[in-house]
């Protein structure tokens, strides 16, 4: 129905020259449909003036109670298994736009980059970038610890900058330290707080050493992290 030949498209696209084409179908679906994309990114060739949608890239987008989380991740080969790679493999700095205003976080580097709908950022062949949308700014978490029993309960909350609003479901990345300052993998786990909150059990083993162990909670959307002594004694061993 075009009325010409897209065979080579994967050849354009390699290449880098496959923005006219893809323009041109773009236009004539969002035309046809009346549909507008949830995520554009731009970048900007000359000038403002003259743009184009980020190339040899995908974006996936994953809800989660009232939270939004978007994945941006531009290929480096025309497929992962095969061994051509795409000709600009230089970074491309540029403005992404999302469909509505929130709270947005970049979940890579725990930065929160305010209460809009548009930030600028710069995408790298092979290197995902990931995004989070939330209905509030995240203050920090409360965390407490207490004994029970063998065992330590872990009961954690997120707190909004805007103690009026309603939180919402976020994941939480549980890891502990030891007294001697070393990461125990064994015991991390990555708990689901529902409406901002949750509670974990650990039990550090009959011969945990004795000491000060360290829990560290981490808000995946936000990169925000708090800890909470867990004290073991000897006699606490037996």
């Amino acid at each position: 129905f075009l009325n010409m030949l897209c065979r080579d498209y994967q050849i354009w696209r390699t290449l880098g020259t496959e923005m006219p084409f893809r323009r041109a179908v773009g236009n004539l679906l969002a035309e046809v449909s009346g549909l507008a994309p949830e995520v554009d990114i731009q970048v900007e060739v000359r000038g403002p003036d003259e743009s184009h949608r980020l190339q040899s890239s995908e974006i996936r987008r994953y809800t989660l109670g009232d939270g939004e989380y978007v994945g941006v991740l531009r290929h480096p080969k025309l497929r992962p298994d095969d061994s051509i790679w795409m000709a600009d493999q230089r970074p491309k700095p540029a403005w992404v736009t999302f469909a509505r205003e929130a709270h947005i976080y970049d979940m890579r580097r725990g930065m929160y980059r305010g209460f809009t709908n548009r930030i600028e950022d710069v995408f790298y062949p092979g290197r995902a970038e990931l995004y989070a949308l939330l209905p509030y700014e995240v203050a920090g978490i409360a965390l407490a610890a207490a004994r029970d029993g063998q065992a330590f309960v872990i009961h954690g909350a997120i707190e909004p900058q805007d103690s009026a609003a309603t939180v919402t479901d976020h994941v939480v990345h549980l890891r502990v330290r030891d007294p001697q300052g070393r990461d125990r993998p064994e015991l991390a786990r990555n708990v689901l707080a529902k409406g901002g909150r949750f509670e974990e059990r650990f039990f550090l083993g009959y011969n945990a050493s004795g000491g000060a162990w360290t829990l560290y909670a981490r808000d995946a959307a936000t990169g925000i992290e708090r800890g909470a002594f867990l004290p073991v004694s000897t006699a606490s061993r037996r």
